[in-house]
């Protein structure tokens, strides 16, 4: 009786090791498709929100947003790396928000669509993408250069991980109280955090930047994908023929690590399924012997 007892408590051990590694192991994927949905429900909050301005209010905004660039760049800020611990909370620019965000990003390629915050904190950092402070606020407009920046390799969200899959002439877009900008990326560059030439403004020119950390889950240094102003021509709906349909990644692409993941930890416990069973019938055929 009692050896009847001891092997179901020991299958109930091992279903719960089972459950309890699994839910780990699925942890990440399922963390960042709920933060996925989040940030939907963000973004879509937001456009409702911005069509409830009135014309008035939305030119308010656009009007200020261009002031505060025009003051920037006449006297530009030092610019610090957003990634720097003792970085501290943004200047609140609330003439620009809308609801809590900037507005977002979109790149079609990596199937992304990001909200935009204020800041750079580590709170804004682990939810979006991070506007940073000492760059123009992303309104567009020449003599304007503005940074976003992202994490890679959170096991709740991928936000920036896939950016070095970005080549030049890739578009990404960015909406806001002025319309959607659209952008052509131009340039891509590997510096270190203290190299922010890269992000200063240029007179004429009218430009926004991604910065991340790289290499992936390294973080030694940082990359930058620059893209220039170019017209928005629909770019983003779906009957658009004026290009070649972009290619975006494949999910596997892009949950590759979480897949990996999982199925090590799935191959794992099937093998020690099996080590089982062969124990088992080793001591069976042992005990017969005798």
């Amino acid at each position: 009786m009692n050896g009847k007892k001891n092997k179901k408590i020991k299958k109930m051990i091992l279903l719960l090791i089972f459950i309890a590694g699994s839910s780990v192991c699925a942890y990440p994927l399922i963390a960042n498709l709920i933060n996925t949905r989040n940030q939907t429900k963000i973004i879509s909050n937001y456009e409702s929100e911005l069509e409830k301005l009135s014309e008035e209010e939305r030119l308010e905004k656009i009007e200020a947003a261009r002031a505060y660039n025009e003051v920037l760049n006449e006297g530009q800020n030092v610019i610090s790396d957003p990634f720097d611990n003792g970085m501290q909370e943004s200047q609140e620019i609330s003439f620009i928000d809308i609801g809590e965000i900037m507005g977002y990003v979109e790149i079609p390629k990596l199937d992304i669509k990001l909200p935009i915050y204020q800041g750079t904190s580590e709170t804004v950092l682990q939810k979006g993408i991070g506007w940073l402070e000492g760059t123009s606020v992303p309104i567009g407009g020449e003599s304007t250069h503005s940074v976003l920046s992202g994490h890679r390799g959170l096991p709740t969200s991928r936000l920036f991980t896939d950016l070095d899959k970005l080549e030049n002439g890739d578009n990404f877009f960015i909406r806001n109280a002025d319309g959607i900008l659209a952008y052509e990326v131009d340039q891509i560059k590997i510096v270190l955090p203290d190299e922010t030439e890269d992000l200063l403004i240029i007179e004429g020119k009218e430009y926004v930047t991604l910065l991340t950390c790289h290499p992936y889950m390294v973080n030694s240094h940082r990359m930058l994908v620059r893209g220039h102003r170019i017209p928005y021509t629909n770019q983003l709906d779906e009957n658009y023929d004026g290009k070649e349909e972009i290619q975006k990644i494949s999910f596997f692409e892009k949950y590759k690590e979480y897949i990996y993941i999982i199925g090590a930890a799935v191959a794992f416990f099937f093998l020690l399924f099996i080590i089982k069973k062969i124990i088992r019938r080793w001591r069976k055929r042992s005990r017969q012997d005798r």
